[in-house]
């Protein structure tokens, strides 16, 4: 016999189940060696919001739902590729008509890449944008703004190798003596909950990689400073107005919500936004090597002539009509990105990270005698629900302000709003609920990594896994117990690691 029933317990330990009495060397210890390295690793996530309460918010989403950061990421990563693919189209076409805008298409290719953080639109203004692709003279435009943005993207620091050196080194350290010394019951504890943070390696890396700012400020000012070196035939209306400025929503901040927060983690709001600027982009460069085109020789105005400038000059108005052909703005409106399959992608990436990091850690406990679901696989459950719930409210708020926002801002559209009055209640209750949401699973994530090694789990309810019905181990060495669970520790070791890492 291994233990004694629940009840027995119970009897022997008293009514309150004899909680075992808390220990500071042991708890510190533990604390110093599975929890503390994380939490020194989160000051490398990303946040460059715009101010502090909001950086702070950053931190609690992605704490409290590693799904919802790593769909951002993925999101990003996604339009990316999506970019580079339609970019290398458009090389390719002006290669073949001599290459005259390679540098305004690799300057413009950069610039929508890497303001994916930041809310931006081309604003109504068509021609003066038309200008800024039509005249050479603008060229310097993009290239500078393409250099303001260099200047200020986030690096990889030595503050950020050392500390997930530090992090790689004091956990792997951790695991080699939980496949060595089977006898402490601290370190299987220690692995479990060293699972649940894992996701923070490949996201602080993976949002180095793809690149932020420094703050949420520098690509406005990088886009005002470019903005005096235009070259514009008319200015009407604000003379020191960007050309391709801050997003104009057409609803409430209230209900714009999360799409108009500067940050990475916000991305997972923006693809809709992002991906219908970045195709009006395409739409007027691809135009544009289509007048150009040796056989339909379409220029400007005026008569063909075998001088590409000459072929580029003309009036405003002319260059907006040569550039946008519909007469119809809304036509030019929209993406031509499979938004869908990016999401879906997104989701895919992001779930297999939660789930995976998270899973391996009910692995291990649900497995190990008693087994069952008890207080620590149960409280890994909560944690992963929670953090899928947090993304799918907040996920859906998006989509949903982003629905609303296209059919305000088309009158055909408007008028089959059947209750106008839903929305303006479920976008920011959906969002609200996921922050708050997020809060509270953040706060729930640190306990549970607490109260296992200040011994609060140790008492005849969470060690009966099963309740009244179940059995709390009493005479069962470490060795015994290990030996019974050791299949599962070691797959869950094997999970954790292969789905950070792949």
């Amino acid at each position: 016999a291994w233990g004694i029933t629940y009840e027995g317990c119970n009897a022997l330990c008293g009514p309150r189940g004899g909680t075992e009495a808390f220990n500071w060397g042991s708890f510190s210890a533990a604390f110093a060696q599975w929890v503390l390295p994380w939490l020194a690793l989160t000051a490398q996530l990303p946040y460059e919001t715009k101010d502090g309460p909001t950086n702070m918010m950053s931190l609690m989403l992605a704490v409290g739902s590693p799904m919802l950061i790593t769909y951002s990421l993925c999101v990003t990563i996604l339009n990316s590729r999506w970019l580079n693919e339609r970019f290398a189209v458009l090389r390719d076409e002006n290669k073949r008509l001599g290459n005259h805008q390679e540098k305004a298409l690799a300057a413009a290719r950069y610039i929508l890449r890497e303001t994916q953080h930041v809310p931006i639109a081309i604003r109504d203004t068509r021609r003066r944008f038309a200008e800024l692709i039509v005249s050479p003279a603008n060229l310097v435009w993009w290239t500078s703004l393409q250099e303001e943005i260099e200047r200020t993207k986030r690096d990889f620091t030595y503050s950020l190798g050392a500390q997930t050196v530090w992090v790689v080194v004091t956990e792997g350290i951790a695991v080699l003596d939980f496949f060595t010394i089977i006898d402490s019951s601290t370190i299987g504890m220690g692995v479990a909950i060293n699972s649940l943070w894992m996701w923070l390696i490949p996201i602080t890396l993976g949002w180095v990689w793809v690149g932020t700012q420094n703050s949420a400020a520098t690509i406005q000012d990088g886009f005002m400073r470019a903005s005096t070196k235009a070259s514009l035939s008319s200015q009407n209306g604000n003379e020191e107005e960007t050309m391709v400025g801050f997003k104009d929503f057409f609803v409430k901040p209230a209900l714009a919500g999360c799409a108009m927060e500067s940050g990475p983690i916000f991305n997972f709001a923006r693809p809709w936004s992002h991906l219908g600027t970045c195709s009006q982009v395409i739409r007027c460069f691809r135009q544009m090597n289509e007048n150009l085109d040796p056989e339909k020789k379409k220029p400007v105005s005026g008569t063909w002539s075998e001088n590409w400038e000459e072929n580029l000059a003309g009036t405003a108005e002319e260059k907006e009509n040569w550039i946008f052909p519909s007469s119809s703005p809304s036509s030019n409106k929209g993406t031509d990105a499979n938004i869908g399959m990016i999401c879906f992608q997104a989701t895919i990436m992001a779930t297999i990270l939660q789930w995976g990091t998270t899973g391996a850690a009910i692995l291990m406990a649900y497995n190990t005698p008693v087994i069952g679901l008890g207080c620590e696989s149960g409280g890994y459950l909560i944690y992963g629900l929670l953090a899928t719930l947090v993304w799918a409210l907040l996920v859906f708020s998006a989509y949903l302000s982003q629905r609303y926002a296209a059919d305000l801002s088309c009158p055909s559209l408007r008028k089959n709003i059947r209750f106008p009055f839903l929305p303006s209640i479920l976008i920011p209750a959906t969002r609200v609920i996921g922050k708050t949401l997020a809060w509270i699973n953040a706060g729930w994530l640190l306990s549970i990594s607490l109260l296992q090694f200040a011994n609060r789990y140790n008492n005849c309810w969470c060690m009966s896994c099963l309740g009244k019905s179940g059995w709390v181990i009493l005479w069962a060495s470490n060795s015994q117990v290990a030996q019974v669970a050791w299949s599962s520790w070691v797959g869950g070791v094997i999970l954790g690691v292969v789905t950070a890492i792949g």
